[in-house]
């Protein structure tokens, strides 16, 4: 017989580390369908919103990070 754990899907710290790129990547994406534009134009303005929203998570939750370890 097959033993199957039912107590529930645990997701680990780590995952929840994912969570603010992907909410950018929702905020993102409901942003450029919304525009009118060019779809070349759209792709740039797509790379360059992703580019900088990581390069600021990324520092943000490195200061979040440091400041909690105090």
């Amino acid at each position: 017989m097959n033993q199957v754990n039912s107590t529930g899907i645990k997701i680990p710290k780590s995952g929840w580390r994912l969570l603010p790129f992907l909410v950018l990547g929702a905020l993102v994406f409901a942003f450029n369908s919304s525009l009118e534009l060019n779809y070349l134009v759209k792709g740039y303005i797509t790379l360059l919103e992703l580019q900088t929203g990581i390069v600021v998570l990324y520092f943000l939750l490195a200061k979040l990070g440091k400041s909690q370890k105090l």
